[in-house]
């Protein structure tokens, strides 16, 4: 009996190698940028105070760091998938 469309179609997406198993580094990067604005999230919701080298780090950084590195990661993943 021959396959209908929508047969063929499950099948193909039921036996497509994973692309990020062929891209380690792409899974691994973005991993780490989600894990850079998770800390920085709690950074501002723990309200800590990071000093470096005697300069108080300003809040509005970590504001940034919360917003910037999940759309990198989220393009690095995009780009992984292709």
């Amino acid at each position: 009996m021959p396959w209908s469309a929508d047969m063929r179609a499950w099948h193909r997406l039921l036996n497509r190698e994973p692309t990020m198993r062929k891209k380690p580094a792409t899974l691994l990067v973005t991993i780490f940028l989600l894990l850079v604005a998770i800390a920085h999230l709690g950074r501002l919701v723990l309200r800590v105070e990071v000093t470096a080298d005697g300069i108080i780090v300003p809040m509005w950084l970590s504001v940034i760091a919360v917003i910037v590195p999940p759309l990198l990661a989220l393009g690095v993943w995009r780009e992984g998938r292709e």
